[in-house]
C-alpha cells in the first residue's frame, strides 16, 4: 500500500507567493511547483515566499534540507525571501535547520514561525511593505 500523496497549491497576495503544503510530497514535487509559479508573468518580481506547512507531514532529512535549501537559493535574485510555518513545536525546531543551513552556506534569507500572520508580517516588513515600527525613546 502506497502512503497517500499530498498536494501542493499556490497563490499570490500583493508581493508575496504563499505556497501551502499538505500530505506528503516529494523535493520533485516542490520543485515543479516553485518553477511553474516563477515562470508564471502574474507572480511578482521581486517576489517573497510563504510556505505554510501546518499540514504536511514530511519529516527531513539533513541532505533534503540542503536539497530544498539550494532550490529556494536557485530562484534568486527574483525570490529575495521565504518564511515557513510550522505550528507543532516539535517539528519547528527540525525546520529551524532550513533557516540554519541556508545562513551557515550563504544561502537564501529564511525564517521559521509558528502562524502565518507572524510569517506574513515578517515578509511585508522584509519586502519594504510595512515599515518597521520602532518604539520612540522619549526622555522622562
Amino acid at each position: 500500500m502506497s502512503p497517500e500523496r499530498g498536494w501542493l497549491t499556490c497563490a499570490v497576495r500583493g508581493s508575496i507567493l504563499h505556497l501551502k503544503a499538505e500530505g506528503e510530497y516529494t523535493t520533485r514535487d516542490i520543485q515543479a511547483v516553485l518553477t511553474t509559479a516563477m515562470s508564471d508573468p502574474s507572480v511578482p518580481d521581486p517576489t517573497w515566499l510563504l510556505v505554510d506547512l501546518r499540514s504536511s507531514r514530511w519529516r527531513p532529512t539533513a541532505d533534503q534540507v540542503a536539497e530544498r535549501v539550494r532550490i529556494l537559493g536557485s530562484l534568486q535574485p527574483r525570490l529575495r525571501g521565504s518564511a515557513f510555518v510550522i505550528a507543532d513545536p516539535a517539528r519547528y525546531g527540525t525546520f529551524v535547520m532550513y533557516q540554519a543551513h541556508a545562513g551557515i552556506n550563504g544561502g537564501p534569507l529564511i525564517q521559521v514561525f509558528p502562524t502565518p500572520a507572524d510569517a506574513e508580517a515578517w515578509l511585508r516588513i522584509q519586502s519594504g511593505f510595512e515599515p518597521v515600527r520602532v518604539p520612540s525613546m522619549s526622555a522622562s
